[in-house]
């Protein structure tokens, strides 16, 4: 079962794989919050639900998927780690070993559109995001398309939308 929060951002060190296997270096940082596994990518926030057959009535595991993309953003985008955490991580998957994997507070994709940095940082409510404007940025070019979710509502500058399971992601 999920962790509601963790301590912050696991970076791939190779040791996130794909379902059928193979190694998926497009997956840059990890995270849980709000029950999901969160993957971030050069090009959008990848949400991942996971309910075990054993906590429930359903005869198999079930998993659900919504991804958030930076539309028109920078393909050429930085994303930076800062605020290393005392924690680390240790993986030992099949013939993948990765020791001592970094954790970091928060990550930062620079200028992922023209002027407009996005700031990420991990906590027990959820993703915190901060849009950093530099002289010349213009906000309009800040777009999101979510790909996935069942019901969305604004309420006080909180996005919730319901996705699988019952559950509410904020943002």
């Amino acid at each position: 079962m999920a962790q509601n929060y963790t301590t912050g951002f696991i970076a791939n060190a190779g040791q996130m794989k794909a379902t059928d296997g193979t190694l998926r270096s497009d997956l840059l940082f990890t995270t849980q919050v709000q029950g999901a596994k969160v993957f971030l990518t050069k090009t959008g926030i990848n949400y991942v639900w996971y309910q075990s057959a054993i906590d429930t009535t359903l005869e198999k595991d079930s998993t659900y998927r919504m991804e958030v993309e930076f539309k028109n953003s920078n393909a050429n985008v930085t994303v930076q780690s800062s605020d290393v955490q005392p924690s680390y991580s240790n993986y030992f998957i099949g013939n993948i070993s990765a020791a001592n994997v970094a954790e970091y507070g928060k990550i930062t994709y620079k200028n992922l559109w023209p002027n407009i940095d996005l700031e990420l940082t991990s906590a027990k409510s959820g993703l915190s995001y901060r849009y950093v404007l530099a002289k010349g940025a213009n906000p309009g070019d800040i777009q999101l398309v979510y790909n996935g979710g069942k019901k969305f509502s604004n309420k006080s500058k909180v996005l919730d939308i319901d996705v699988a399971f019952g559950k509410q992601l904020k943002v």
